[in-house]
């Protein structure tokens, strides 16, 4: 793998903005709580990038599981996918304001799944 196949950066990012193909996921996650007491929606909701949707990681995770943030099973990831707006053609770029774990656990589970066209933007949300 490359690393462009891989990482996206800002300013290769920028003039796709508006890209009716493009798809762009703010991939915020509390492992531990958080000091402000927000969850990690109502972080994303504070900031992010205009145009990113929230990639809510508790859809792609296993809620039968004992353990926390298993991935689903794949019939639930391809259905997650679809509902969240990517199709095969989809150009999805996967992004996290501080913990970049939660951007390659997105990036991986969408890999998983068979989506291929999906980066990671370096550098986060700053």
């Amino acid at each position: 793998m490359e690393r462009s196949s891989i990482l996206i950066e800002a300013d290769e990012l920028l003039p796709k903005l508006g890209n009716e193909n493009l798809r762009i996921f703010d991939t915020s996650i509390l492992f531990f709580g958080s000091a402000s007491g927000l969850t990690a929606r109502e972080i994303y909701a504070q900031e992010h990038i205009p145009g990113a949707a929230f990639f809510d990681h508790q859809l792609f995770s296993d809620p039968k599981s004992d353990y926390m943030l298993m991935v689903a099973p794949e019939a639930e990831l391809s259905a997650q996918i679809g509902k969240i707006g990517i199709s095969a053609d989809t150009e999805v770029i996967v992004y996290a304001p501080e913990v970049l774990p939660a951007a390659t656990r997105a990036w991986w589970i969408l890999h998983y799944a068979g989506h291929k066209n999906v980066r990671i933007l370096n550098g986060g949300l700053a």
